[in-house]
């Protein structure tokens, strides 16, 4: 049974980390302002997603490590961190197009 939950979770966190790809992807298409995770935020949320807001920040930094986006981390007085000025980079870019593969994200 804890097998099967950490593979739900698992697929789930790889549809989202897709999901975040594909929206910063036609974000930077479309040539819009650029996000941050509270933008990201609520298109998940918009959409019926099921999604805190600090599984977002641990994927978007995990994206980001990976080099498939880029961003601004920032920190207010009370401590909380923002990610700011979102970007794909054209390794996100090959993500989402299909032209490679990562099994950390699931592309529809």
């Amino acid at each position: 049974m804890a097998n099967e939950k950490r593979a739900a979770d698992t697929l789930h966190q790889r549809k989202i980390a897709g999901k975040a790809l594909q929206f910063v992807f036609d974000n930077h298409r479309r040539q819009q302002h650029r996000l941050d995770h509270l933008d990201l935020l609520q298109l998940f949320t918009d959409l019926f997603f099921d999604v805190s807001e600090n599984l977002l920040l641990t994927l978007l930094q995990d994206l980001g490590e990976r080099g498939y986006l880029s961003f601004k981390e920032e920190k207010n007085k009370d401590d909380e961190l923002r990610l700011r000025f979102i970007q794909i980079t054209p390794a996100g870019r090959d993500i989402v197009r299909g032209f490679k593969k990562d099994d950390a994200v699931w592309i529809e």
